[in-house]
């Protein structure tokens, strides 16, 4: 939850900087509050050594774009 609220670059920012192991995205409903709705689903991207913020933003956008997808077609039914 260290990252919530970040925008996309500044949280992988974060992930880089404090070792992790793993970067993850979610989706959710959004309320009154950023940032807090209930999760409608996420993913999650090993992070690699040589890892950059570009490298690493990428490859979870491309999951990212993948999960929005299955989220809109069950919101849609």
């Amino acid at each position: 939850l260290w990252n919530r609220g970040k925008l996309a670059k500044s949280a992988i920012k974060n992930f880089l900087e404090k070792k992790a192991t793993y970067a993850g995205s979610s989706i959710h409903f959004l309320t009154s509050e950023f940032d807090f709705g209930p999760v409608l689903d996420r993913c999650f991207e090993k992070i690699l050594p040589g890892d950059t913020v570009e490298t690493l933003y990428r490859r979870l956008k491309k999951k990212e774009n993948q999960m929005y997808v299955k989220v809109l077609t069950k919101l849609c039914r």
